[in-house]
C-alpha cells in the first residue's frame, strides 16, 4: 500500500515523532545505525532529498555540502534532523517520490 505523505492525517506524523523520541532517548547509537543503513540502500534522488534536509540543520554542514567536501557524522546533526531524516526514509521505502520538504512541512506542526 503506497501512501503519500500529504496525505496523512497530523497524528500519523505524532506517532512517528513519539516512536522516534522514545527509541532514540534509549538508544541514540542504534538510531543513528539504522539511519546509516537505510543509507545505503537509497536512490539518487532520494539522496538529494537527504542532503536537503541536512543542509538545512547547521552552518557547519551548508558549507562543507556547497564546498563538495562533505563527510556524514550523524552525531552532529540536531535531534530534530535525525527525526526528519528517519521519517523521509521510512517513508521514501513506501513512497520513492516523497520530497524532503513533504516531511519537514508535515513534521513542523
Amino acid at each position: 500500500m503506497s501512501m503519500q505523505c500529504r496525505h496523512q492525517p497530523k497524528e500519523y506524523y505524532l506517532i512517528y515523532r513519539e516512536k522516534f523520541i522514545d527509541s532514540y532517548c534509549k538508544n541514540k547509537y542504534e538510531i543513528l545505525q539504522t539511519i546509516l543503513t537505510f543509507l545505503r540502500e537509497v536512490t539518487s534522488d532520494q539522496i538529494k532529498e537527504v542532503l536537503k534536509i541536512i543542509y538545512f540543520d547547521d552552518e557547519c554542514y551548508r558549507n562543507e555540502i556547497l564546498l563538495g567536501d562533505f563527510t556524514l557524522d550523524l552525531r552532529r546533526l540536531h535531534v530534530e534532523t535525525i527525526l526528519t531524516l528517519w521519517v523521509f526514509l521510512q517513508e521514501s521505502k513506501k513512497n520513492p517520490r516523497v520530497t524532503a520538504e513533504t516531511i519537514q512541512m508535515e513534521l513542523q506542526m
